[in-house]
């Protein structure tokens, strides 16, 4: 397990929040890889506001991965593919582990601290010239395989431990596959549980 940065906030036992470099903001950039479950459902609380930004069922690629995707795409402020508000259905979604050390490329394997080169990388981008506008906070999942305990979280969970550390009033923005998958291979509650890994998620 990595050890952990300067600034990272655990957000209960599943994921860590990477503050965002310029000060306070409403706005969680959640990196995962993710599945959605046929009839898992909920309701965002109100002040909450959820994105996705990969159609329903259909896969969100990270090709250069989850480091580079972040200077790349997310902040580039990319524009959801649908928004579920306080009083609307939203997808409930399955979410494990991206960054860390199971990345296929060489310099995100094992060996490196990918939270702090995470951090560094939110900093360098804050600090050039044409800084872009938006630096979101940066949520990720952390990978808990000891006993007792699941290496997943679902996304209304996960927007619960949000809410209970920084408050209401948060737009999350999720970058992650909402591919369907079988609901036998999933148990619902608070976290969630993989009987069996898949390739993609």
């Amino acid at each position: 397990m990595a050890r952990p940065v300067q600034g990272q906030i655990p957000l209960g036992n599943y994921a860590y929040l990477l503050p965002s470099i310029v000060g306070h903001s409403n706005d969680y950039a959640v990196l995962a890889h993710g599945a959605r479950v046929a009839r898992h459902t909920f309701y965002p609380p109100m002040g909450c506001t959820i994105n996705y930004y990969a159609e329903q069922g259909v896969g969100y690629t990270m090709p250069t991965g989850p480091l580079q995707h972040y200077t790349d795409t997310i902040q580039g402020r990319p524009s959801p593919t649908h928004t579920a508000r306080f009083g609307y259905v939203a997808g409930d979604v399955v979410l494990g582990k991206v960054l860390g050390r199971h990345w296929h490329i060489l310099e995100e394997g094992g060996g490196v601290n990918h939270y702090a080169r995470m951090r560094a990388e939110m900093l360098r981008n804050a600090g050039r010239p044409d800084a872009p506008a938006w630096n979101p906070n940066i949520v990720v999942i952390r990978n808990r395989r000891w006993p007792h305990m699941n290496n997943e979280i679902w996304l209304s969970a996960l927007t619960q431990e949000i809410i209970k550390t920084r408050g209401l009033n948060i737009n999350i923005h999720l970058f992650a596959c909402l591919g369907l998958e079988d609901a036998n291979k999933w148990r619902s509650g608070p976290q969630a549980f993989q009987t069996a890994t898949q390739p993609d998620l």
